[in-house]
């Protein structure tokens, strides 16, 4: 195996400090913001590092990348700046009335019609969707008994979820006749949204509060009870989930350093031979029952990596 190289990136200035981070969805850029408000745009490929310094005048505390690889990033200035992957600032930047603590790009589907719009929490009391290439946008705010709001998702590309420090969850539309307008809401319990993810394609959304991760279906908004799940106390505060494409495998950051891996979906994968019958029990696990005997296990089977079929037999 060949050795693997490792590059130190530098900031404008020597004395900055580094605040955010995000890789491009699209092209291999890496974003970094700093407490002194510039970004610099490092390409991982070229190995070229673009510094911007007048960004921000304030601390980079967030950004989203597009699918067109355009960088939309906040900062304690109360400014939201799009720039492309070459660090060229595209449109003018948006200036908001209150302190941005979320901001992410409408994810669209079909790139034949992009819907370059993007929504941001205001102050922990209103959305903003903005459209920045013409500064076009609309503000709406949130029920007073729900708190701050903590942060949010885009379920397709006309819902919003938002989770609040009330521990409500709710999902407003952003659809041009009814922007603002909530669709459904549920309690997750009395503490704080600490983070959350959506999965489009199995429709469920995962919420972590106090260690206790929880899940719902957001075709009927009813909560998945027995998939719950509760870190040790040790692991710190849920800082982070991320979830894989087909909703098998969620990951969750912790502040005291933990990263864990939980599997939420293991796929269907059996055989049988006469009363006995194979079946997938984990991703690298086979169990073997005696149908029999009330489904007995008598064997369990630890595999090197996951399996794709399984066939029983004498």
């Amino acid at each position: 195996m060949g050795q693997r190289k490792f590059q130190d990136i530098e900031l404008a200035s020597n004395k900055d400090k580094a605040t955010y981070l995000s890789w491009s969805k699209t092209h291999p850029v890496l974003a970094i913001g700093s407490e002194k408000g510039s970004l610099v745009f490092f390409n991982r490929k070229t190995q070229r590092r673009i510094p911007t310094i007048s960004k921000h005048g304030k601390r980079v505390n967030g950004g989203d990348w597009s699918k067109d690889g355009n960088l939309i990033s906040s900062s304690d200035d109360k400014l939201l700046t799009v720039s492309n992957n070459q660090g060229d600032t595209l449109h003018e930047s948006f200036i908001c009335k209150g302190d941005i603590l979320d901001v992410k790009w409408c994810p669209y589907r079909d790139p034949n019609k992009p819907k370059r719009v993007c929504a941001a929490i205001i102050g922990g009391k209103q959305m903003l969707y903005l459209k920045p290439e013409d500064a076009k946008h609309f503000m709406f705010n949130f029920h007073a008994s729900y708190g701050k709001a903590n942060l949010f998702e885009w379920y397709g590309d006309n819902k919003i979820l938002i989770g609040f420090s009330s521990g409500m969850l709710s999902m407003v539309s952003t659809r041009s006749e009814d922007i603002g307008q909530e669709i459904n809401a549920i309690s997750t319990g009395n503490s704080p949204i600490e983070s959350m993810v959506i999965n489009q394609e199995i429709h469920k959304a995962a919420t972590a509060s106090n260690g206790i991760i929880r899940f719902y279906d957001l075709r009927d908004w009813s909560e998945c009870v027995q998939e719950k799940i509760e870190i040790q106390k040790g692991c710190g505060k849920i800082t982070k989930m991320h979830w894989t494409a087909d909703g098998s495998i969620l990951t969750v950051a912790c502040s005291n350093g933990y990263f864990l891996g939980f599997l939420t979906i293991i796929p269907s994968l059996c055989s049988s031979y006469d009363v006995y019958a194979g079946l997938l029990s984990s991703l690298t696990e086979v169990s073997v029952v005696d149908c029999s005997k009330n489904n007995n296990v008598i064997a369990k089977i630890d595999l090197e990596i996951e399996p794709s079929f399984l066939q029983m037999g004498p």
